[in-house]
């Protein structure tokens, strides 16, 4: 019996080692290879953060190839800098964990502490315009659009203004358009760049600036005068069929009705690119819209319009048979043209956009809209279709103008009742007394074409169809009638006596 025990025992003892030893053995397995795995996925990371880098590292400058994957933490942790705790968790949150929170937080990158240990501490090394931009580049592949973090960014930037190049300022300004952050003041000093040292860029950069300083509203005439006179006059046959498109977009936009550089535009359109101009239907609506808004040129318009767009509906979009068909009424409102090719293509396209109302957005409805009653106006049958427009219920942004709300005050006060953004038939009046049927429209500095100063095409088709809807206007010396209008270039400089004495004298003598 005493030796069975102790076999028994003895058999139990070894049992239990030997699974002792299997359990230690697995366990450290099972960590060996969960060990393996997490460096694995940590390795997959980096290689996956590395191979969606927006530009590919072999095109990366010499500079930009000595900052590696272990250095981008502490240029996070350094633009983290300067930011409140709160702001920097967020940070920490949104942009560093997009990356890998198993990398960043590693102690191979950030020299034995954690993001989380150092981020409110500040680092000893420096940020040098190549990690700043190096950065800006991995914001934008993140789509990252704090508001605050850019802002910081944007003004780390600013210590090396000075050493930009244009490829620098290029990239920064179209991450940033992308991003949807503007900032004025270092937009401006790019241009002051530009401006002062008059670096040598390709055609196709210099389009991409003037469409992002427009989309960041830091475009203005001198600047736009300036890109003209020295970089877009000599250099016209140099550019695409789009970034020519592009050129007279922007000058649409800004009323830059520059007759000489915009007809040099029309030749090069008519020498080389004629036998692609209609293959991006795109492009080719832009370049009819800009010549109608710039009126100029309608000689290359109207052979456009005959070449391209009759008989050819079915191969534009909605968006575009809009745009041609407000188009065409702004040259038949600005010029009394009775064409009959420009008239059927006119009736033929709001047939189509009344058969797809479905469809129309917003601004395509304002657009049918006017035309309707351009229309109307001509002698057609439009008003069902008109009914049919308003029952859409257009939505009108109303924006408010500092000299709109002086005026509205000062009527008050010399006892003039007019009704503020009244709606009448496809537009919204400034100001209106409704039981005279009298309008008065605030002429701001954008109503009027740069050079000449005439009023532009889209006020002048605005005052065309208010006239023929019955509300009063005046006569000028021309016989030309118009709307009753206060100008912003006699208004701005006066004194509120002056202003009351201009009101007087402008507007209440005409409506009396």
């Amino acid at each position: 019996t005493t030796t069975a025990t102790a076999t028994a025992t003895a058999t139990t003892t070894a049992t239990a080692t030997a699974t002792a030893t299997a359990t230690t053995t697995a366990t450290a397995t099972a960590t060996a290879t969960a060990t393996t795995t997490a460096t694995a996925t940590a390795t997959a990371s980096v290689l996956f953060f590395f191979f969606f880098l927006p530009v590919s590292r072999r095109t990366h400058s010499r500079k930009e190839q000595n900052i590696t994957w272990t250095s981008l933490p502490r240029m996070i942790l350094q633009t983290a800098k300067g930011l409140s705790g709160r702001k920097c968790i967020r940070f920490h949150r949104q942009f560093v964990h997009r990356y890998s929170a198993s990398i960043l937080n590693s102690p191979t990158c950030t020299n034995g502490k954690s993001v989380r240990a150092i981020c409110f501490n500040n680092t000893s090394e420096e940020m040098s315009k190549e990690k700043i931009i190096f950065l800006i580049k991995n914001i934008q592949i993140i789509n990252y659009k704090e508001k605050h973090v850019l802002n910081h960014v944007s003004n780390l930037l600013k210590k090396f203004i000075n050493e930009l190049t244009i490829d620098d300022i290029y990239l920064v300004l179209h991450t940033f358009c992308k991003l949807n952050f503007t900032k004025y003041s270092l937009y401006n000093s790019f241009v002051k760049i530009i401006m002062n040292k008059k670096p040598s860029m390709n055609t196709r950069i210099l389009t991409q600036l003037l469409i992002d300083l427009h989309k960041t509203a830091s475009l203005d005439i001198n600047m736009l005068t300036f890109f003209t006179e020295y970089y877009i006059k000599d250099a016209l046959n140099k550019f695409s069929l789009f970034d020519l498109s592009m050129i007279l977009f922007i000058y649409n936009k800004y009323n830059y009705n520059d007759s000489e550089t915009v007809r040099q535009i029309c030749q090069v359109l008519n020498s080389c690119f004629m036998p692609i101009i209609d293959q991006d239907k795109g492009v080719l609506t832009t370049i009819l819209l800009s010549l109608s808004m710039l009126n100029l040129n309608y000689g290359m318009y109207f052979n456009l319009i005959k070449e391209h767009v009759y008989n050819n509906y079915e191969q534009f979009e909605i968006k575009y048979l809009c745009n041609i068909s407000y188009s065409i009424a702004l040259w038949i409102a600005t010029n009394s043209l009775r064409d009959e090719i420009l008239n059927d293509v006119l009736k033929t396209i709001v047939s189509l956009l009344l058969s797809n109302i479905s469809k129309l957005k917003n601004e395509e409805l304002k657009q049918v809209h006017i035309v309707l009653y351009l229309l109307k106006n001509m002698g057609e049958n439009c008003q069902d279709a008109i009914n049919k427009i308003e029952k859409k219920n257009i939505r009108n942004i109303i924006t408010v103008s500092k000299i709109q709300q002086q005026v509205e005050k000062i009527f008050k006060e010399i006892g003039l009742r007019a009704e503020r953004e009244l709606p009448v038939g496809p537009y919204m009046l400034d100001f209106a007394i409704k039981k005279k049927r009298i309008c008065i429209e605030i002429n701001g500095f954008m109503h009027y074409y740069t050079f000449g100063g005439k009023i532009n095409t889209k006020s002048s088709l605005k005052y065309y169809i208010l006239n023929k809807l019955n509300w009063k206007v005046r006569r000028e010396n021309s016989n030309k009638q118009i709307v009753i209008t206060i100008e912003y270039m006699d208004w701005k400089n006066k004194s509120k006596e002056d202003k009351i004495k201009y009101l007087e004298t402008n507007i209440l003598h005409e409506i009396k």
